[in-house]
């Protein structure tokens, strides 16, 4: 999204907007709100998706807002879409894998994700795509393959450091990826791998204590601390990581992704029947569970509590807790047909937006009376072949083609026959376009033919072609009927130099037809400079 399009007002909406993202200050979601009452007034699709956005990626860190943040992030891509935003779409994506991620739907977080990337790159955006290529790692984590995840953490660490120590979700990941790699090395056995992680953490958590405080309450980094601490047997430093674990859990700080790894880490101490340790954070997760209740969740809640009462031995809320986990498996089959149908509802709109948007592009480039390229299309198509002629050093000819005294078909017959006469021509030249012709309206009773990698005899016969065909074409008017029709044609063939333009060709082109307006009316007339003189013509071929 392009900043400088809008005025001093909506730019501060984008700003602060970005702000917001990049820190936990209250009052985004009344920010948001009024940002989008802002946007709808507008009525502009960018500024709109952007406010859609902004308010689903708020909405999903509530509770029990999840729903709304969809509908939000839904409206989002379909903005996106329709203004080709790249960024936005990327971004949407990504937390649309976020979302089917903590529901256990790690195939659709996957797809989301690859959705992501692919917009990522077409942005070029080095932040974008460490977080997307972080999430991506972390969905092969929870599908079981640990060497595609560090895979894409690789990549990810890759795109960090390009980023600089100034991107907040660049630095994010790069801290996040130490730690979830951490543990993957420590699950291994590499600990010397783990330790390198280790002494990245503590230097990106001194490195940020200032500008990015939050940075240092993210569950990877406890979770990592932890086990790495255990396994190293340092033990005041495990028991001071652990306090200050609780500590965040009591203070709410907890985003709804987040919960999954303080689960697996509770699962992990009930695993070692390590009792007293857990109590506090089943404590602490209890509410948070209850209160977000996804059933994906939910699932994984009971399994670690399931764990956790074989470990205390009580056999009675061990039932309860295998009834708990049985019911939230009917609840997800649920929400797994509504997740699908929402992203099959979703692509379906999608695609009518890109369609509709090829069409549209279509029509901006098509003339609507010969449904031939129009001067628009002529213009980029033209500096596209010129610029492989001159790269690959082959032949570039550029023809402009006139009906003569066509005014004298719009004055003796009227307008009406006059457009039938350039329909005609319109659909002969395009049985004429392959793939090293080109066919356009240049404009009037002009048209533009452009021929790659042709010598001055292979374009000469099709000029010839062209030619006959006009002549054959028949025209029935209430009056005298039209039989064939007369053209001039002005060819410039030469292989493009450093010091010539796409003009050159066309100035040239122009000039051979005017001469031939002026003397050799209907003939056919290829050059070779740019410049009409005595000289010049004693090389040119005048075809009649």
């Amino acid at each position: 999204m392009n900043i400088l399009n809008y005025d001093e007002n909506i730019r501060s909406y984008i700003k602060k907007a970005r702000e917001y993202k990049n820190s936990r200050k209250r009052g985004r979601q009344a920010f948001c709100k009024e940002m989008l009452t802002v946007a709808k007034e507008l009525k502009d699709d960018n500024f709109l998706g952007f406010a859609h956005y902004h308010m689903g990626e708020c909405l999903y860190s509530l509770p029990k807002q999840q729903k709304k943040s969809l509908y939000h992030i839904k409206k989002a891509v379909t903005y996106g879409q329709r203004v080709e935003d790249a960024e936005l779409l990327a971004r949407s994506y990504n937390m649309l894998a976020i979302d089917a991620a903590n529901r256990g739907l790690a195939e659709l977080a996957l797809e989301y994700q690859m959705f992501s990337r692919t917009q990522a790159h077409e942005v070029d955006s080095p932040e974008l795509l460490a977080m997307v290529c972080f999430n991506i790692g972390y969905s092969f984590m929870d599908m079981g393959d640990e060497n595609g995840a560090l895979k894409y953490f690789k990549e990810s660490y890759r795109y960090c450091k390009k980023c600089g120590k100034k991107s907040p979700i660049a630095l994010f990941c790069r801290y996040s990826i130490c730690c979830v790699a951490g543990m993957v090395y420590i699950k291994k056995g590499n600990i010397d791998r783990a330790d390198k992680m280790m002494k990245e953490v503590l230097s990106l958590e001194e490195m940020c204590a200032e500008a990015f405080p939050f940075l240092t309450q993210e569950p990877f980094g406890y979770v990592f601390k932890m086990r790495f601490y255990m396994i190293k047997g340092e033990t005041e430093k495990f028991e001071l990581a652990n306090e200050r674990f609780l500590d965040a859990l009591q203070d709410g700080k907890l985003t709804i992704d987040a919960l999954p790894d303080v689960i697996i880490f509770c699962q992990q101490l009930a695993e070692e029947g390590d009792v007293k340790r857990i109590e506090p954070y089943i404590s602490r997760l209890s509410p948070l569970i209850k209160e977000v209740n996804i059933p994906h969740l939910n699932m994984s809640f009971y399994k670690m509590m399931v764990i956790y009462y074989e470990a205390c031995g009580d056999e009675t809320k061990q039932r309860e807790a295998v009834m708990a986990f049985y019911e939230n498996t009917k609840l997800q089959q649920e929400e797994r047909k509504e997740a699908f149908s929402f992203y099959s509802e979703m692509m379906e709109t999608v695609e009518q937006i890109r369609l509709d948007n090829i069409r549209l592009i279509k029509q901006a480039r098509t003339d609507m009376l010969t449904q031939l390229p129009n001067r628009l299309d002529l213009n980029d198509v033209a500096e596209q072949w010129f610029e492989r002629a001159r790269a690959e050093q082959k032949s570039l000819g550029i023809e402009i083609m006139d009906v003569d005294m066509f005014k004298e078909y719009n004055d003796t017959f009227g307008h009406q026959v006059g457009d039938m006469c350039l329909e005609a021509i319109g659909k002969a030249l395009q049985e004429m376009a392959d793939e090293n012709t080109y066919v356009a309206r240049y404009g009037g009773d002009e048209f533009f033919l452009c021929y790659y990698d042709m010598t001055d005899e292979e374009i000469l016969k099709r000029a010839r072609k062209l030619k006959d065909r006009m002549n054959e074409i028949r025209i029935a008017t209430d009056e005298k009927d039209i039989v064939g029709i007369s053209v001039s044609q002005g060819i410039r063939n030469t292989v493009p130099t450093k010091l010539n333009r796409v003009w050159d060709y066309l100035y040239a082109a122009d000039n051979a037809l005017y001469r031939l307006k002026e003397n050799n009316r209907g003939d056919i007339l290829l050059i070779h400079k740019a410049v009409m003189s005595h000289k010049s013509l004693k090389d040119a071929i005048i075809d009649t």
